[in-house]
């Protein structure tokens, strides 16, 4: 059996291999410099022609991302016609006998050995269609209409393939597209009506969603962790269910609130925002923001959901725990701004232990940066790591934890620790400018400081 897939390069692979290829080269002209060949004529010559090479082999490939870099499956068909023919004949009579599985696989062949022949994909598809392989039918049909624009067919095949996938729209667009070539053609009148009747129901099913979003009112979130596999469960479950009724209010809401147990939070952000717009949708992006350490976002939405829905329990709960929060954390600010260093480090750690950080671990990592940027200042180098290290345990992709961290750790002389956090840095913000300057600064400290160290023990010596 030939598989039908697609080879299709990711960026990330076409990125590495760029960087291989001047790796290679950078590696190669020093290797010439440390012998002292670059004023070799034959070596700089050859030299020369890696460099065009290189920039050859980087422009294709540059000119492949732009058009879409997609490598079809068929591309390295053998272009025999007869064998070609051969199998889409055996295709057709494995078709006339329900055979589709063995149909589809003989039109396979047929398209892998002549892939320019239109009524190879179009088989193809009835067979996908059969099969419940919906995509790929609609694939298909797409190289047919590449091969022939006026194929009543594949329009038609198209069209049922989309209402396979429970998209009526477009495929009211593919038979109506038919219909335009022959307006008699009665399997694509049939479908047009199944897909308006169904494109009707979608709509009706659309409001009764809106309706249900505007109107629901979900039990709110707990303030306790979860337990890690348990909330993986959930969101097992809650992708099933999502996967099942992607459209259904009740569903979306499900995902969310498995996403905020699971702790990923920009994942949780993302699904909220698409909610139909109603208190829930107000409430879960509240809960969101507040995990995050957004407070004064996450309360302007809860006085908005009060406001519209002053009858919601849960919204009023939440509005006072996050208001709460708010006057604390103001008052620990406050204290630190102040100078009043000891103070502010009471505060902030009166507010980790209210707190589980496993239920909030944005909050809780940006409050113990606060509790490590007063103790720095204290210049208690030890404390600040130590809740730096927490903080990084929690987040361990928090920017402003690393810079900190990194800086704490030059101040109090650990140089290698330091390079090493700014080069963990540099790789999350592969665009900032400030943070390759601080990486080199803190290379040199690091190289100035195993210097010393070895003159020292050289002298000891």
């Amino acid at each position: 059996m030939i598989e039908a897939g697609s080879y299709e390069a990711t960026k990330r692979e076409d990125h590495l291999s760029s960087l291989w290829r001047q790796s290679t080269l950078t590696e190669f002209e020093q290797r010439l410099a440390t012998l002292g060949c670059s004023k070799n004529g034959q070596a700089a010559a050859l030299l020369q022609t890696l460099q065009s090479e290189t920039a050859a082999v980087n422009e294709l490939q540059a000119t492949q991302q732009r058009q879409g870099g997609c490598i079809p499956w068929w591309a390295d068909g053998e272009y025999n016609d007869a064998e070609a023919d051969r199998a889409n004949d055996m295709g057709v009579q494995a078709f006339k006998t329900k055979q589709y599985e063995h149909a589809f696989q003989l039109y396979t062949e047929a398209i892998r050995l002549c892939p320019r022949k239109p009524a190879y994909h179009c088989n193809r598809a009835a067979a996908a269609l059969k099969l419940h392989q919906f995509a790929v039918a609609i694939e298909d049909a797409r190289n047919v209409l590449k091969r022939d624009s006026k194929s009543i067919k594949a329009y038609t095949r198209a069209g049922l393939a989309h209402l396979g996938l429970g998209q009526p729209e477009a495929a009211a667009a593919m038979f109506k597209q038919a219909l335009q070539l022959d307006a008699s053609y009665s399997a694509a009148q049939r479908g047009l009506v199944t897909a308006l009747r169904a494109e009707g129901r979608a709509v009706a099913a659309a409001l009764q969603e809106q309706s249900t979003a505007l109107s629901s009112d979900r039990a709110g979130l707990t303030r306790e962790a979860v337990d890690a596999e348990q909330a993986a469960e959930l969101l097992l479950t809650a992708e099933g269910m999502l996967s099942a009724q992607p459209k259904s209010h009740a569903a979306c809401c499900s995902h969310v609130e498995a996403l905020i147990a699971c702790r990923r939070y920009p994942d949780a952000a993302i699904a909220a925002n698409k909610l139909h717009a109603g208190q829930d949708k107000l409430y879960l992006q509240a809960q969101v923001l507040w995990r995050q350490a957004d407070l004064d976002a996450a309360a302007q939405l809860l006085s908005d959901a009060r406001q519209q829905f002053p009858d919601s329990s849960k919204s009023l709960e939440a509005q006072r725990w996050v208001e709460s929060l708010q006057q604390e954390v103001h008052q620990a600010n406050v204290a630190f701004e102040d100078g009043l260093l000891d103070s502010a480090v009471s505060k902030y750690t009166q507010l980790l232990a209210s707190l589980q950080p496993g239920a909030c671990s944005g909050l809780y990592a940006w409050l113990l940066l606060k509790t490590a940027a007063a103790m720095c200042q204290k210049r208690d180098y030890n404390a600040a790591l130590q809740s730096l290290h927490m903080a990084l345990e929690w987040e361990p992709e928090n920017a402003e934890c690393l810079q900190l961290r990194a800086e704490v750790h030059r101040l109090a002389g650990n140089f290698t620790q330091s390079f090493m956090d700014y080069q963990r840095l540099s790789k999350a913000m592969t665009d900032s400018p400030e943070v390759f300057e601080q990486l080199q600064q803190a290379a040199h400290l690091c190289m100035g400081s195993q210097h010393h160290m070895r003159q020292s023990l050289a002298n000891k010596a």
